[in-house]
Parts: C-alpha cells; structure tokens; sequence
C-alpha cells in the first residue's frame, strides 16, 4: 500500500500543475448568490437631559449596548429593521454596525444626498437617522440585491407621561355628580343633572365631542354602573339593566339592593339593603352574603369605588379592591378611606376566599386620604386615585396629585410619572378619572367641563410586524 501512494500522489500534483498552466481560455466559476444575512449594532452614544442642582438644562451622555437590539432581516421586501426601537436620545448620526452576507458578498452603502456608491467598512460610522439604501453584489459583480436599513429609535422617553386638552363641554360642566367607565371602544359619562341621571359617549379616539343619549335614568344611577367581563350593569331604580356597546340598554330583572359597588369578570358585587356585602354570579337572579374578615360596619358607605385586575400569577384570577368612605355622619373622625380587598379564583374547583379589610393604621405610611368623590381605577398594573377636598378629619387639598398604589391599594404615594394636567380645574365633587383600552387616562371635569386625555408613551408605542428570511 505505501508503495501504491507514493507515486499516486505524484500524479495528482503533475495533474494539478499542468492545469494550472493551461489554456488561459479556462473560465473561474463564481456563485452568483448573495444576501445580507446578519445585521447589528456596535456601542452607541445616548444623549439626555436632565435639570442640575439651580434648575437648569444640562446634557449628559451613556451609551447603549447595540448588540442587544436585534434586527430582523425580510428578504422579500429587501428591508432590514430593528422592531425594539433604540431608546430616546440615542445617536443615530454615528453608528457603527456589523455586516455579514453569503457567500462573502461585496457591500456598497448609497449616499444619502446622491447616486454614489462607497464601499462598506465595518470601522467606519455610518449615519442612520434615516433610512439607508445598501447594496450586496455577487463575487462576480454581475449580480446584485438592494435592502433599505433602518435603525428606528424612539422620539419620546418611555416613562414620559404626555397629557392632552381635549374640547371643552358645556353639558358635561353642568352634571352635579358624575361617573365615568369606558366599554366597546367608547368612553360614557353618567352625571346627575338634577333630576335625572344622563348619559353622555364619545369614542376613545375622539374626546372633542360627545353624544348625549335620549334615555335618562334614575337620579342615583350614575353612582350603581359596574362592569363585568366587558359589558356594563347598571342599578336603575329597582331594576338591573346590561348594555355591551354603550348604547342599548337590556331589561334583565328587579334586584333589591342598596347600591352596585364591584363587579370581577364572573360576578356582581353590591350593598344589601341590610348594609352587608352581597354578589351574584348569575346576572342578579340571586344573591349571597360575602364573607368578610372584618367588622361590616368598617365597609364603605359613600364615594364608592372599585378596580378590578387580573392576578399576575395565577390564571383566571382577579385582584378586587373596594373603596370608600363610611356615612359623614356616623363617622365624622375618619381622615382615611377604607379600603377592602379579595382574591377571586373562577376556575373550575377553585377556592373561595372571602374579603379582607386593608387596615390603616399607623405602621402603614402611605395611606389613601378620606376625599370628596373619591374615584379609583386601574391602570395596567397599578391602582390610580383622584379626589376632591378632603371630607372629616382629611385635610388633604383636592386635585393635589394623582395618587399610585404599586401594592394593590395598601400604600398610595406620588409618582413622577402620573402627573396631573398643568390648568386642571374641576369642581371639587363633579369629576371622573377613567381608563381605556388603549391604555389612556381620562379625566372630565364638572364645573368647567374640561376633558384631559394621556398615557404613559411607552404604552402607545405598537409592536411592529418581525419576519426574518435568511
């Protein structure tokens, strides 16, 4: 065998030599595919403002990891584009990026004011503040593909929050008392008027002009809307009615209750005319006491309100809280709300847990003030409160501040990132906050008929359309 390959060995090298000294008519064959197939980013500059120690603007400058923004590459449409926008403030004049293609195809980056073509360097910065045509071209350069790049980075801070000032409305400023809730892409108003109570909507869209409703309800129904699984109840006299689109009202049946307070996706909450908690899981037809771990007479009697969540942990699981003040004159000394909380489970077999009262004593430091219509919604995952003047022993100043609970209602403290509208102006007791499902807050002031829109802008940022091709 070592004598076979020896001289085997020397045949292929004198083949190989006469080949390459041969007819120089001999053509080399190159692979005419070629595609970007990766695309990232370097280290990158971010530029932000902030206020020094005299109150004025200076400009401060980090960086941001590029690499962990990924960039997906549709080689149908020829584009290339990060879905996860770089943060506000990043400098997308300097960029340096990493280009990889098949085949070891050749990269030419078009200038953004003419039709010349440079070659791509990957030590060079390129700059993307808009978006940038590259062409790859085959070993050969007979062939080529055209993507255009962009590098998107957000416009606005994500935790910056932004609020609006819609039309004023003279009828809205009229309502003695009101109530807001939103369902099927509309916002409603419940006001009392003085005699009746009226129902005004306006799309979550619009906010500048609103539709008074011909039907009117009792003068206390404004105060007895809940919402249950995405359709709305409303305590009309003695009669329970359902609406699922904000303007068509269904007779169900006669409750007799004192007020609707709460409802979860599964059930009705409400105040007996006994003064006990009661609920009702089957659209009012019957009604059982709720377990509570606490004294009844420390349930809420006036400015009602409540939020309902779905639990972060556990599936089909709502986080309730009830809040409120108990009777002024019963209780003149109170200078917090009370507030009441449960865990209801609707799976099949669940448990059934019963009511636990939040009580506000003094190693609790950041309780919820006792305030004139006081009204409480959620927001995402947090609980957000607004009220009037402070009634009983509350002095706290009404429209003061938004108060967030980040603990499902125990500790309520200020935030930086719920601001209230610069020029709110509002009757102290004719006001609702409100929340959509868009992620926006509303707030509709009696008294002067102001309506306010605005969200965190991070929650109205869209998630864009990924595909990725190699």
């Amino acid at each position: 065998m070592k004598r076979f390959l020896l001289p085997f060995v020397v045949l292929c090298a004198i083949v190989s030599l006469c080949s390459c000294l041969g007819d120089n008519d001999n053509e080399i064959e190159y692979n005419e595919d070629t595609a970007i197939t990766a695309f990232s980013l370097g280290t990158l500059n971010r530029y932000l403002h902030t206020k020094s120690s005299t109150n004025t603007d200076s400009i401060y400058k980090t960086t941001v990891t590029g690499s962990n923004y990924k960039f997906y590459i549709d080689q149908v449409k020829q584009e290339i584009y990060n879905p996860d926008s770089l943060p506000y403030g990043t400098d997308a004049a300097h960029v340096i990026c990493t280009i990889s293609t098949k085949n070891s195809g050749t990269v030419l980056v078009k200038s953004m004011t003419s039709d010349s073509l440079s070659y791509y360097n990957s030590t060079d910065s390129l700059n993307f503040t808009s978006p940038r045509t590259m062409y790859v071209y085959s070993n050969s350069g007979q062939q080529r593909r055209e993507y255009t790049i962009r590098v998107n980075v957000h416009q606005e801070e994500a935790d910056s929050f932004r609020w609006k000032a819609l039309n004023n409305q003279s009828e809205l400023a009229a309502l003695q008392t009101m109530k807001g809730m939103s369902v099927a892409d509309k916002v409603l108003v419940f006001g009392n008027n003085g005699n009746n109570t009226v129902l005004f909507s306006t799309s979550q869209k619009d906010g500048n002009s609103w539709t008074k409703q011909s039907r009117t309800f009792a003068a206390d129904a404004y105060k007895n809307v809940v919402k249950k699984d995405g359709v709305l109840y409303l305590k009309d006299g003695n009669k329970l009615l359902s609406c699922a689109d904000g303007s068509n009202w269904t007779e169900l049946r006669e409750i007799n209750v004192r007020q609707l307070v709460a409802a979860s996706t599964v059930a009705l909450y409400a105040i007996g005319q006994d003064g006990k908690l009661i609920s009702s899981y089957d659209d009012g037809a019957t009604w059982s006491t709720e377990q509570l771990d606490d004294d009844q007479l420390l349930l809420p009697a006036q400015n009602i309100s409540y939020s309902c969540l779905p639990s972060k942990t556990n599936e089909k699981t709502d986080q309730l809280v009830l809040v409120g003040s108990r009777d002024i004159n019963t209780y003149p000394d109170d200078a917090y709300a009370e507030l009441w909380g449960k865990v209801e489970e609707y799976a099949s077999g669940a448990a059934t847990h019963s009511w636990s009262y939040y009580d506000v004593k003094d190693d609790i430091r950041f309780r919820l003030p006792r305030l004139s219509n006081l009204t409480v919604v959620p927001y995402v995952d947090v609980l957000l409160a607004l009220g009037g003047d402070g009634i009983g022993a509350c002095d706290e100043k009404g429209f003061s501040q938004l108060y967030v609970s980040q603990d499902g209602g125990i500790n309520w403290k200020t935030s930086k990132y719920f601001p209230l509208p610069e020029g709110l102006s509002s009757s102290n007791t004719s006001f609702t906050l409100v929340t959509d499902d868009s992620r926006y807050i509303w707030i509709v002031c009696g008294g002067t008929g102001q309506v306010w829109r605005g969200r965190l802008n991070k929650y109205g940022w869209s998630d864009v359309k990924k595909s990725f091709t190699e």
